[in-house]
């Protein structure tokens, strides 16, 4: 998942029934949350995700086989113009070696006053042709008169080529704006009739000559493909429309995909008639569905539904995606007739026939069908959303890798054979790591977690390799090292169960030493060749650890200590949660529930191992005589750790303090909130 740049959100589970698995309780604000599968596993199984829209699209072009244009993203178009216009202004003066610097900074500011107030007069005094004719269009453009225009680029673009290297794009595309009735500067192109295919011609000369090496440092060859998608749009023709957008989108330009999700909403607003020819045109009825898949109300989804039954599509490319579609809206039968004409080898088709067999009752069929979408599915795809409530903020995505998400559904059939150890393997090898967790730490006994992990990520397991960028040119987090993470898992649980001398070799670098210093510490209590005091001081050191580093040595990765997040925040506990579940499709088995309850901490409760330093702290005390400062201050640590958390085990350590007739006044004074150091 990749954090993955999914990915560093809570919401794909509650946003758009991404994966229509709730957690039992919201989530606080705080850092990256894993998504979660198996708090509902029917929700999980018979509910189909959302899909990318961006991914959805890229299936319709090759988008790697395109050339790819310069793109600018222009927050601020005035100051990206004129930076490009000064750049290009400068790029062309240093080619003239005989200017002196100071001539050349004179003609760059001459070239910014012409280029800001286009008078005419200052464009006269511009020294180099291509950059004259250029401002002389735009001066005319301007003022109303179109036919300048066309003159000036057009005599910009008579020039040889070796004098318009620098204005020969950015007179190209004006000449297509202008056609289109357009303006290159955004006002009417006054007094020039409108030209659709000459608009047309012009925006491919853009891009033409942008291919040849012509300077296009504001990107106008992928903007232009947007325009001549307007110009196909006045003429009628909603599939070169269509085809055009797409191009756009394949040049990674956000503009195409931000287009084509405005022209599937605009295009869903037509009478049921106009729809229904909407369906039978291919690149427009897979644009519409794509948009439906990732966003839409019921009410949309029910009217586009309606209207490929009327053009009686049947079985068309993409067919598919329009088995998902009918399921997502809860028209069973429809997806099955849609999803039988799909191609067999389709990783969605799969999927979508394995949750209609679910829903059927068919465990055993439903779980093959999902086994095989699980294997098709490429592993580096992954489905990029905008949820709704995060669009305000405009930096927070969220997505899914679906391969993960189908192994996480058939992680969530193999508990309910209590087939733990496939569950693990399926969960670790996905982005569900929470999950995989609580499989780990609850579900698999310890000896057969050690197991698992020598066989599967053994000791100096090399890292994952990192994913590539996603189609919006956005890089993917780097991907988990999953081997070490769930090494120093295993670690902490043999911990935890009193067997840190076999976690060492689990723990990362920088906690072996620590650990090894507590198993040290632990090994002195129990020597009996040494006397009280020396057994007290070693209890006392392992006290220490555990308290202060317990949540890295022997700490939970998910409930109750959330390691993961450093002890700072904590989600739903996942085996009370699945203790309440009530599924016919995956159903938590006794064993589980019996699982679950063995593996807990001792004792079960936030923060357990400073429960367990408390107890070393004291067993330090104990083996002090009564007359020992020492282990009164021992006992007002132990009582100290827990005091503010958990005030009646704080106070049980002050009882046997006071039992134990420990009456020091530097230890009394402020028992359990201020205690010396011993």
């Amino acid at each position: 998942m990749t954090s993955r740049t999914e990915r560093g959100l809570v919401a794909l589970v509650a946003a758009a029934a991404l994966v229509a698995a709730a957690a039992p309780a919201a989530r606080p604000c705080g850092p990256w949350f894993p998504n979660r599968v198996l708090f509902d596993p029917d929700n999980l199984l018979l509910s189909a995700p959302a899909a990318g829209f961006e991914h959805e699209l890229s299936l319709l072009v090759n988008v790697e086989a395109r050339a790819k244009p310069n793109v600018v993203v222009a927050w601020d178009p005035e100051a990206e113009t004129r930076s490009a216009a000064a750049a290009d202004f400068a790029e062309a003066l240093a080619k003239d070696a005989t200017m002196t610097p100071e001539a050349r900074a004179k003609a760059a500011q001459n070239f910014e006053v012409a280029r800001s107030a286009l008078d005419p007069k200052a464009i006269a005094n511009v020294p180099i042709e291509e950059f004259r004719y250029y401002l002389q269009g735009a001066a005319g453009l301007r003022a109303g008169r179109g036919g300048d225009a066309l003159l000036a680029w057009r005599a910009l673009l008579a020039l040889p080529a070796e004098k318009r290297h620098y204005r020969s794009v950015w007179a190209a595309y004006g000449l297509g704006r202008v056609a289109l009735g357009e303006g290159a500067l955004g006002s009417l192109a006054s007094g020039v009739p409108k030209d659709l295919d000459e608009a047309a011609r012009r925006f491919a000369e853009t891009r033409r000559l942008a291919t040849d090496g012509f300077a296009d440092r504001l990107g106008l060859a992928a903007t232009s493909l947007g325009w001549e998608a307007r110009a196909a749009r006045a003429r009628g023709d909603l599939e070169g429309e269509m085809a055009r957008y797409l191009d756009q989108l394949a040049s990674r330009d956000p503009g195409g995909a931000n287009s084509l999700r405005m022209r599937a909403e605009e295009l869903l607003k037509s009478e049921p008639a106009e729809l229904a020819a909407v369906a039978a045109k291919p690149l427009a009825r897979a644009v519409v569905t794509a948009h439906l898949l990732h966003d839409a109300t019921p009410e949309a989804m029910a009217k586009w539904l309606d209207a490929l039954v009327a053009a009686q599509v049947g079985d068309v490319p993409g067919v598919d995606r329009l088995g998902w579609l009918a399921y997502r809206a809860g028209r069973y039968e429809l997806a099955g007739r849609w999803l039988g004409v799909a191609p067999k080898d389709s990783p969605v088709a799969l999927w979508l026939r394995a949750k209609l067999a679910l829903r059927a009752g068919d465990i055993k069929g439903g779980t093959a069908l999902l086994a095989s979408a699980a294997e098709r599915f490429a592993p580096d795809e992954t489905w990029s959303y905008w949820p709704p409530e995060y669009e305000s903020f405009g930096t927070f995505s969220a997505s899914i890798d679906p391969k993960d998400l189908a192994s996480a559904e058939l992680a969530a059939l193999a508990l309910a054979k209590d087939e733990f150890e496939r569950a693990l393997d399926l969960l670790v090898r996905s982005e569900y790591d929470g999950d995989a967790a609580y499989v780990a730490e609850r579900l698999l006994t310890a000896d057969q977690l050690k197991s698992y992990v020598d066989r599967t990520f053994p000791v100096g397991s090399p890292p994952p390799a990192s994913k590539p960028p996603l189609l919006d040119g956005s890089e993917v987090e780097p991907a988990k090292d999953v081997g070490a993470w769930l090494r120093w898992l295993l670690a902490r649980r043999l911990a935890r169960e009193g067997r840190v001398g076999e976690a060492l070799p689990y723990y990362p670098a920088e906690w072996v030493d620590k650990a090894r210093a507590l198993d040290a510490a632990l090994a002195r209590t129990k020597d009996r060749s040494l006397g009280p005091e020396q057994r007290s001081a070693a209890y006392w050191e392992a006290a220490k650890l555990t308290r202060h580093e317990g949540i890295d040595l022997m700490g939970t990765d998910v409930a109750p200590d959330w390691q993961r997040y450093g002890g700072s925040f904590e989600e739903g506990d996942e085996g009370a949660a699945r203790a309440t579940v009530v599924s016919e499709v995956a159903p938590v088995t006794k064993l589980e529930k019996k699982r679950d309850k063995a593996a807990a901490p001792k004792p079960d409760k936030r923060f357990h191992y400073r429960y367990v330093a408390s107890e070393l702290a004291a067993k330090a005390a104990r083996l002090l005589p009564k007359s020992s400062e020492t282990a009164g201050i021992y006992l007002c640590f132990a009582s100290k750790w827990l005091l503010l958390r958990d005030p009646p085990a704080g106070q049980a350590y002050y009882k046997e303090f006071m039992r134990r007739n420990y009456m020091f006044p530097r230890v009394s004074a402020n028992f359990g909130m201020e205690c010396p150091e011993p």
